[in-house]
C-alpha cells in the first residue's frame, strides 16, 4: 500500500511538472505573439494601464456567503462558511476579463501584476478573520484540469497573499478526486449536484493545522457550492472555523 501511494505521489509530481512546463511554454509563446495591451483603452505596455487600473472596482469587503449581501454583522444562517471576503466584483467587466486571462489564456502574472495590491488591501481589513494562527487552503483542481491548464490560478492566489502576509499555505490538505464538468453556465442546483462529494480531505496532511482557522481561497464566487462543499469536508474532518476569499463574487 505504501508503494501504491509512492509512486502515485510520484506520478502526481511529474504530471504537475509537466503541467507546469507545458504552462510556461504556452505563456512564452503568447507573450511573443501578442504583446500586452491594455483591457480597457488599448494601450501598449500592459494589460491593464494605470488609469484603468484605477478605474476598475475592487474594495474589500465582507459578504454573507449564502445571500452575497455585504454586511459585516448580520448573515443568513445555515452553511458551513463562517466568513467570506471578496475583493471586486464579477460585474465589473474589467475585473471579469481579468480572471479569465488568468484562467484560460495563461496569464498567471496578472496575479501578482493587478491583484497583488487587492490582496494586501483586504491583509490590512481582514482584522480578526485573518490573524497567526491561519492557513491558506487554495479551492484545488483536479490534477487532470491542473495538467491541461498548467497551474491552478486559487493556488497563484494563495502564493501571492502568503507572500505578503506570512501565513502559510497548504496544497495537499483538500483534494479534488472527480474530474467533474465545469461549473461555467451551470444553473445554481446542477452547480451543487455537479460539485457533491468531488472534494476529500487528506488525513496525512494535517500535521501543524489543527486548532487554525482555514482560509479558503478561490477566483470566483457564483452561487458558493464549491466553497460551500469544500467547507463541509474540512469541517467534517475536525476543523472549527474555515472561512473563504474570493477574487470576485458574481
Amino acid at each position: 500500500m505504501e508503494d501504491g501511494f509512492g509512486e502515485m505521489a510520484i506520478g502526481a509530481r511529474i504530471a504537475a511538472s509537466a503541467g507546469e512546463c507545458m504552462g510556461i511554454l504556452r505563456r512564452s509563446i503568447s507573450d511573443l505573439a501578442f504583446p500586452d495591451f491594455c483591457l480597457g483603452c488599448g494601450a501598449e505596455g500592459h494589460l491593464f494601464c494605470r488609469e484603468c487600473a484605477d478605474r476598475m472596482l475592487c474594495s474589500p469587503v465582507m459578504v454573507c456567503p449564502i445571500c452575497k449581501a455585504a454586511d459585516e454583522k448580520s448573515h443568513c444562517a445555515g452553511g458551513d462558511l463562517d466568513h467570506l471576503w471578496t475583493l471586486a466584483s464579477y460585474g465589473d467587466n474589467l475585473i471579469a476579463e481579468s480572471i479569465r486571462m488568468i484562467k484560460y489564456d495563461f496569464a498567471s502574472g496578472l496575479v501578482h501584476e493587478f491583484w497583488n495590491k487587492h490582496l494586501a488591501a483586504f491583509l490590512r481589513q481582514a482584522g480578526d478573520v485573518l490573524g497567526p494562527d491561519s492557513a491558506l487552503i487554495p479551492v484545488p483542481l483536479h490534477r487532470r484540469r491542473h495538467l491541461e491548464r498548467g497551474f491552478n490560478q486559487s493556488e497563484s492566489a494563495a502564493r501571492e497573499l502568503a507572500g505578503i502576509s506570512g501565513l502559510p499555505v497548504n496544497c495537499d490538505l483538500l483534494k479534488r478526486i472527480v474530474y467533474n464538468e465545469p461549473q461555467v453556465g451551470l444553473s445554481g442546483r446542477r452547480r451543487a449536484d455537479n460539485i457533491k462529494g468531488i472534494f476529500k480531505c487528506d488525513y496525512r496532511a494535517l500535521s501543524g493545522l489543527w486548532g487554525k482557522r482555514l482560509i479558503l481561497l478561490d477566483d470566483v464566487y457564483t452561487t458558493g457550492s464549491t466553497m460551500a462543499e469544500c467547507a463541509k469536508v474540512l469541517k467534517s474532518a475536525g476543523f472549527k472555523r474555515v472561512s473563504g476569499l474570493a477574487l470576485a463574487v458574481d
